[in-house]
């Protein structure tokens, strides 16, 4: 959302005609914020706009948004291991998750869902028909690709619905071995479109077993055999840097059925800030990073917030002058 602002400037006796018009952006910037308590996860939702503080590039900037579980979501569920979920009857609790995942979207919102590296197999495009979101869900064959993760997510960035509504949420929910080799996708690009789209990459980490002797106890062959730790994989890059980078959330997938509704319902209890910035004065976007951190008096309410959002944010460029 963009407001433009008419400066006129008189230039000695030149003619009414001749004045030269000068347009210069007021550009809005909307930040998606999670306020979690560390050690139990507890959301915060009892924050209001003066309970926070924005520094932009070292820059306090005044809230002007406020919003709290009252934004739509745009949502991007993307299922993508190494190795395929098989058609065993344990994928129907595979399928419970995804479709109690589902069940937490509300009116008014959009969802879309990839399991490949490939633009051209998308399952579903953006949509607010839920009942198809459901359906695609619920007979989904979710035989996932290879390990080029990051590929896989760059597709996920490409389903949000140009150009960005403001008045909405984005957020993209990785379900993932979190295991990457070998994508033409760089980390830093990646992390770049995901901040230019604004939105939050979230990952719920899960290990595929490829054969019985990979699967371990209480694994079966082609389920998501869930993680208990998050850290980097022994054997291939990490969506973390992206995951902190976009101020997204990652969780181990040990109670899938869990874990996966209970992550879209906190992608919608985050607050959303916004404030009003500069162009920028070069003639190409400009990254600023920002800060976003509880007052004084509302770090003594919640001395233990861990607060999450995104690095920054691209200013616009200064519009030319209008002949």
């Amino acid at each position: 959302m963009k407001s433009t602002v008419l400066l006129f400037c008189a230039m000695g006796a030149i003619p009414a005609q001749e004045l030269p018009r000068f347009s210069t952006e007021v550009q809005l910037v909307m930040l998606d914020v999670q306020v979690t308590e560390s050690g139990t996860g507890r959301v915060a939702d009892l924050l209001g706009p003066k309970d926070f503080e924005i520094s932009d590039k070292g820059r306090t900037r005044e809230i002007r948004e406020f919003h709290f579980e009252t934004t739509p979501l745009d949502i991007v569920f993307l299922v993508y291991g190494k190795s395929g979920v098989g058609p065993v009857k344990d994928i129907n609790e595979f399928r419970r998750g995804l479709n109690a995942a589902a069940a937490e979207l509300r009116l008014g919102d959009r969802a879309a869902i990839v399991h490949t590296a490939s633009e051209s197999m998308i399952d579903l495009p953006m949509t607010d028909d839920l009942a198809k979101v459901g359906h695609t869900i619920a007979f989904g064959k979710y035989r996932m690709g290879y390990d080029h993760l990051y590929d896989a997510v760059h597709v996920a960035a490409t389903l949000f619905i140009r150009p960005n509504d403001l008045s909405r949420r984005r957020a993209i929910l990785a379900i993932t071995d979190d295991v990457e080799r070998g994508s033409k996708t760089g980390i830093e690009p990646l992390i770049t479109e995901i901040l230019e789209a604004d939105a939050t990459l979230n990952e719920v980490i899960c290990v595929w077993g490829t054969r019985s002797h990979e699967v371990g106890l209480g694994g079966v062959w082609g389920i998501p055999r869930v993680s208990r730790t998050i850290g980097t994989p022994r054997d291939g890059d990490s969506l973390s840097a992206a995951t902190q980078a976009t101020g997204g959330e990652t969780v181990p997938g040990d109670q899938f059925r869990e874990q996966l509704p209970a992550l879209v319902r906190r992608l919608r209890m985050r607050y959303l800030l916004g404030f009003y910035t500069e162009p920028s004065l070069q003639t190409q976007k400009e990254f600023r990073p920002i800060e976003v951190r509880l007052t004084p008096d509302a770090q003594k309410r919640y001395p233990n917030a861990r607060i999450r959002v995104r690095r920054g944010y691209y200013a616009e460029p200064v519009s030319q002058p209008v002949r």
